[in-house]
């Protein structure tokens, strides 16, 4: 039964709480091991103590640590049977272990003459304590502790071990479950570096794929649209309407195609591309790209919002890209508006972002299909309705992405759509 706390003595509370700063302080076991052994060697007069801990998986206990003065004649015995394992029951530390109990011998020299048969001359072992190590029903270990004197069975000691036990019990399973958390981190780490490694593998081998496919297709694209034209002279004069239109229809393909294998080129090198880091003005990037469009369209109506300086930092080549993609598609759906609205700027997202964005009146699209915006070839309007290859998006949403940022779309159909990306 436990000693209630006003009876227990001073120096033995003095003990438990050298034990739990001892504890506190350390973060290895076996360090934290040998700082109790000595602490409850030197304050109750023990020669030499040891910690058997439980090996779950043999079903043993196994010596772990112990501690004693230096040059101690008792240690450099008890050194010979550190080896020595003990199973539930066996031996005095078995038999604590298997009972949960602790034991305490006033004589050794009586009661266990072959224990002391190895001692050097002079030298015997009397006393001895043992007890376990244990919280909330599991035994982690054992405690033993041995000296030269007769000692007689001391109540309030024992209760002091009792509490010291549950003390070291609860400690080891923390560091336990440390180790077990730190390993299925590890492991976890590992697995995720093995599958970047193989996503890395696989990307960089489906790009060099791609562009081997795109170079390589780029020859016979030419020859093709070469002899169409040559035919196409060739048939001049000669009123064919049926073949005039499949030539025309040859040409229209190949030159879709060659307009997809530049883009596939494009997305292939960009993965290739080193990022420089410099200052950048958006906005007087937008004004060049707006007086190229409408120089080619002069006869559409164009109503521009741009601020007069838009600052970042980034790649220039990259980023002249990206508002000229994102500014391109403005203009291009916009198409079938009498006037052309766009609009570059920046606003503040919660949490202090800041997020660039590029607005337009023209056809929208369905939000519902939004999650398809930035793949290769995705496209939400049909040919017919509007040209393009439907790398574009996926050309912006890398450049954004290399530059550790984000890009996403909102729109309405017929209303109109806009597309915000943020960069580190």
């Amino acid at each position: 039964m436990p000693v209630p706390l006003e009876n227990r003595d001073d120096g033995l509370l003095r003990l438990e709480h050298a034990v739990a700063r001892q504890l506190a302080e350390a973060d290895d076991a076996e360090v934290a091991l040998k700082s109790v052994l000595r602490a409850l060697c030197e304050a109750e007069a023990w020669e030499y103590g040891r910690y058997w801990r439980v090996d779950e998986a043999a079903g043993v206990l196994r010596f772990a640590a112990s501690w004693s003065e230096p040059g101690s004649a008792i240690a450099a015995y008890m050194t010979v049977s550190e080896d020595t394992v003990f199973r539930p029951g066996a031996g005095m530390v078995g038999r604590v272990w298997e009972s949960g109990r602790p034991m305490w011998v006033s004589d050794l020299s009586v009661k266990r003459r072959t224990m002391t048969a190895g001692l050097p001359p002079g030298v015997t072992l009397h006393g001895a304590c043992m007890f376990p190590v244990a919280w909330r029903g599991r035994t982690m270990g054992v405690m033993s502790f041995v000296s030269r004197d007769v000692r007689e069975p001391d109540l309030r000691l024992l209760e002091a071990f009792r509490v010291v036990g549950s003390q070291v019990a609860q400690f080891l399973q923390r560091q336990q479950h440390g180790e077990e958390i730190a390993g299925l981190n590890a492991e976890l780490e590992e697995r995720v570096r093995q599958r970047t490694a193989q996503l890395e593998a696989a990307n960089a081998e489906l790009e060099a794929f791609s562009y081997s496919i795109a170079h390589d297709l780029r020859s016979p694209l030419t020859s093709i649209d070469g002899f169409t034209h040559l035919l196409e002279n060739c048939s001049k004069g000669q009123e064919d309407p049926q073949a005039r239109h499949y030539l025309h229809r040859i040409r229209a393909g190949v030159r879709q195609m060659s307009d997809l294998t530049e883009a596939m080129l494009s997305l292939a090198r960009l993965s290739r591309v080193e990022l420089e880091n410099e200052e950048v003005d958006l906005a007087a990037l937008a004004r060049q790209v707006l007086d190229q469009l409408q120089e080619c369209e002069p006869g559409r109506a164009l109503h521009a919002r741009i601020p007069k300086h838009l600052w970042v930092h980034g790649d220039p080549r990259l980023l002249t890209q990206l508002i000229t993609n994102l500014l391109g598609n403005a203009w291009k759906f916009s198409g079938r508006k009498p006037n052309v609205w766009i609009e570059l700027g920046s606003d503040k997202r919660p949490g202090g972002e800041t997020a660039y964005f590029v607005a337009d009146h023209g056809a929208g699209f369905d939000m519902a299909h939004a999650s398809r915006l930035f793949g290769a070839f995705q496209r939400l309007h049909t040919p017919s309705e509007f040209e393009g290859t439907g790398i574009g998006l996926a050309l912006v949403q890398k450049i954004v992405s290399g530059h550790g940022g984000r890009i996403w779309a909102e729109a309405k159909p017929g209303e109109g759509a806009t597309f915000y990306f943020t960069l580190s």
